[in-house]
């Protein structure tokens, strides 16, 4: 396998942000030049090419956290560490990774993934491993989302829905150095908290604070686990990362996704391209707006944003 392509697998599987994304469109051109294709879905790769690019994926990768949440045993041993639930039982039929949740006209939301357990709750588990997200704008969404779809017609509000959104991000954002948060309604006055029915829960892997849910999230940022503390991860974890199918459906996902942020890179160096040189020889701004909405398909308003970046 070339050592370009190499490239563009480990820089997206571990979700790395710009500059690196810059990198991948230099990978691609060169690729282009030097006539390496892409390989395509036909193509074989070999057994060592697979173990080689599997190897450096970890549990909070995307790809890879897809899989492990969609097997009903992960999927309950993650909520009851982290919700302290040992008796929560979910409803396996209900578990569906990638959900994407109709709610209102045609506006529609995608969850990491959907769950209900037997008492009838709803649990929304999301991963997001880019700092570039308003997380706790996103988890409301999401909690109105489910709660609108599990909503009918006359029902009273006090049978509006129970959710939980389980928030699962690689930095410890609100940086208050705690494995976990919970997020509930509370009266400011007196600090009462008040029962709405919304749960909101954000854990990471970073902040360490020696619990059984850090214990639990440390195994998402490992590229190896045999935790007998968490069987159900560990028996997943090692099924997909020794499953041949499953490291060629990983590849393939991961190459999808280099290949569109290099697109989007590339689409964003051109637009700065044609801002900075532009007003480097005193075209005026009408004119770059009328420009960059011709050749690169912008509105009006995201042309004049462009300009105000980059000038």
């Amino acid at each position: 396998m070339a050592e370009a392509t190499k490239l563009i697998y480990q820089v997206a599987a571990r979700g790395q942000e710009p500059p690196d994304v810059a990198c991948l469109y230099i990978v691609g051109v060169n690729r282009k030049i030097r006539g390496v294709k892409s390989m395509s879905d036909n193509e074989r790769r070999t057994d060592e090419e697979v173990a080689e690019l599997v190897a450096g994926l970890k549990g909070i990768s995307d790809v890879f956290f897809e899989r492990l949440i969609n097997d009903p045993g992960v999927c309950e041993e993650f909520l009851q560490t982290v919700l302290e639930m040992p008796r929560l039982r979910i409803k396996p039929e209900t578990l569906v990774p990638q959900k994407s949740i109709k709610f209102i006209a045609n506006r529609s939301v995608r969850v990491d993934a959907y769950i209900e357990d037997e008492a009838d709750r709803s649990f929304n588990i999301e991963v997001q491993r880019a700092n570039d997200c308003d997380h706790i704008r996103r988890a409301r969404y999401n909690a109105s989302a489910i709660t609108v779809y599990k909503s009918e017609p006359g029902d009273e509000f006090k049978d509006v829905q129970e959710v939980y959104v389980v928030y699962l991000t690689e930095d410890d954002f609100l940086k208050e150095r705690r494995t976990i948060y919970h997020a509930e309604m509370v009266i400011r006055e007196t600090g009462t908290a008040l029962d709405d029915g919304l749960h909101e829960i954000f854990v990471n892997t970073q902040s360490d604070d020696g619990s059984k849910i850090a214990r639990l999230m440390s195994l998402f940022e490992k590229t190896e686990v045999n935790d007998p503390e968490f069987p159900n991860f560990t028996r997943r974890f090692n099924e997909v990362k020794n499953d041949r199918e499953e490291g060629e459906a990983m590849c393939r996902e991961v190459e999808a996704y280099a290949e569109k942020r290099a697109a989007k890179a590339a689409a964003e160096a051109a637009i700065r391209q044609v801002v900075q040189t532009g007003l480097k020889y005193g075209a005026s701004e009408s004119k770059l707006e009328t420009d960059l909405m011709v050749d690169h398909h912008l509105t009006e308003d995201e042309a004049k944003a462009a300009i105000a970046k980059y000038r």
